[in-house]
């Protein structure tokens, strides 16, 4: 569930205005296009004519996949080519950043305020932030800062504390569902955790209520339309921000764009909670960006795709094409898989043995511990 699975992890742990640029066209590969709820082929007139209809335009992408990054930047090209004028929330960056941002920063003060409020870099991002910045879109800080999600969480803010939402709303029942499941995985991987689900569903509502809240004020008092840039588990099924933002302001339009990986995809078009959600797709593979200094394909299995000059990963010897089957003895073949072998690892303070396929032989490799 895309942010789902980062806030389980967490709780453990400039813009002036010029005239568009021309429009990059939304590349349409085997691996690249668009497509509609129905998963069907959509071009991109098709795509930006729903998206001039919306209040809320809401792309969902994992956070550690760079094609989900590219194909956000290409988006928001091609919504300023349909002269559709929008500002670009994000749940990366605080509210609290919000004057910092209004002073249009230059992007070397722009970065170094990224690094500092986010756990994910921002050359990762830099395609999304460069294409809103081409365009004259102005950046909105949506969320809570993280410093204060645990205060939050033991019941030691105020009500009236200004990071805190004017009201909480808890998750629709069919997402609470899903959060228990998800939940108690997260509790197998970490029995040793004090965390409950009832903490569990609060952050996650104070997050999706604060950036629903946000985003809804910052359009009624800039009269432009808001495009929300976030992990796809706060938009997927009408989940999330839109569930909260139907809730606060029940005649919003809104339009979510998700990443497809595979038939399974659209699955998440499927909108109980906010039926009058409409839902488009852009193609990304399952690729993910490791900060262990990897590119990672999860679509068959887990395969090296680049390593990084200087990482840990190029320290332990893996090369590009290297299939990773087992880490510290236990076969991996999703993302999760392979965060809860190095959550188990970092616990124990181990080091991680990972089991490679390599040129037809299996090898082990060796991280230490940090």
């Amino acid at each position: 569930m895309g942010l789902a699975w980062g806030l389980l992890v967490g709780l453990l742990l400039s813009l002036g205005a010029c005239a568009p640029h021309a429009p990059k066209p939304l590349q349409e590969t085997p691996e690249r296009g668009l497509l509609s709820a129905q998963g069907t082929p959509l071009s991109a007139s098709a795509l930006t004519a729903m998206a001039a209809q919306a209040d809320y335009i809401l792309i969902g992408e994992t956070h550690a996949n760079p094609c989900d990054h590219a194909a956000a930047a290409e988006i928001l090209h091609a919504l300023a080519g349909a002269g559709i004028r929008f500002d670009l929330g994000l749940e990366m960056l605080p509210r609290e950043s919000q004057p910092f941002l209004d002073q249009h920063p230059s992007r070397e003060d722009l970065a170094r305020h990224w690094d500092a409020a986010w756990g994910y870099p921002f050359t990762l991002y830099a395609p999304v932030l460069d294409a809103a910045r081409a365009h004259g879109a102005r950046l909105v800080g949506l969320n809570v800062p993280w410093a204060l999600v645990q205060d939050f969480r033991d019941g030691r803010l105020a009500p009236d504390h200004p990071a805190l939402p004017r009201a909480l709303i808890p998750p629709c029942p069919e997402q609470e569902r899903g959060l228990a499941e998800q939940f108690a995985l997260h509790q197998k991987m970490r029995p040793e955790s004090a965390t409950k689900l009832s903490d569990f569903l609060r952050v996650q509502s104070l997050w999706d209520s604060v950036m629903a809240e946000t985003a809804i004020q910052w359009r009624r008092q800039h009269h432009r339309p808001v495009v929300i840039l976030t992990g796809a588990g706060h938009v997927e099924r009408g989940f999330g921000i839109p569930y909260r933002i139907a809730a606060l302001e029940p005649e919003a339009k809104m339009l979510a764009i998700l990443p497809w990986r595979d038939a399974s995809s659209q699955e998440e078009a499927v909108s109980s909670c906010t039926p009058h959600l409409r839902t488009a797709f852009f193609v990304c593979p399952p690729t993910q960006h490791s900060r262990l200094g990897m590119l990672l394909d999860f679509r068959d299995t887990i395969t090296v795709q680049r390593v990084e000059p200087g990482s840990r990963a190029e320290a332990m010897g893996l090369q590009a094409g290297d299939r990773i089957v087992a880490v510290g003895g236990t076969p991996v073949h999703t993302a999760e898989d392979l965060h809860s072998a190095a959550a188990t690892a970092a616990r124990r303070g181990e080091a991680m043995r990972f089991t490679v396929e390599r040129h037809g032989q299996t090898i082990t490799l060796t991280m230490p511990p940090r």
